[in-house]
């Protein structure tokens, strides 16, 4: 039951910094809107920010599959298991933030980098599980 609990822990915890990433991307103009902030501006802030919460996903979930998953192969269902709580959240704060000013959609294009994003993010997460394997191998010889 502790690993169940651990495992799925890790998946929100992707699930988050991937949906800070989508959100910061699909709310641009929004956010350009309320802050008032020039266009460059927002973007090296908004990167500043995607960019902690990876950093700080990847560490906090490096720490937790070193100390109670390094020889489990269950850190490779982390790589799926985000995915519900991502759409959770996403209709969450769809939810909770409706779009009022159609002015301020996002362009047509970052539905396609967000489905990009979506696609490719389960293989890098297996790649981070995978490294604590090579890691472990490479220590042993």
């Amino acid at each position: 039951m502790k690993k169940f609990t651990f495992i799925n822990f890790i998946g929100i915890i992707f699930a988050v910094s991937i949906f800070v990433h989508t959100e910061i991307k699909v709310n641009y103009y929004r956010i350009l809107d309320m802050f008032k902030y020039s266009e460059n501006e927002v973007t090296v802030i908004s990167n500043l920010i995607i960019s902690a919460f990876y950093i700080v996903a990847f560490i906090l979930v490096g720490v937790i599959i070193k100390r109670e998953f390094i020889n489990s192969k269950l850190k490779y269902l982390s790589s799926l298991l985000w995915f519900p709580y991502y759409l959770i959240l996403i209709n969450i704060f769809s939810l909770m933030f409706p779009l009022n000013n159609p002015a301020l959609k996002p362009l047509p294009v970052v539905g396609l980098i967000i489905l990009f994003l979506n696609l490719v993010y389960p293989a890098v997460i297996f790649i981070f599980a995978l490294m604590f394997d090579l890691i472990k191998l490479f220590k042993k010889s």
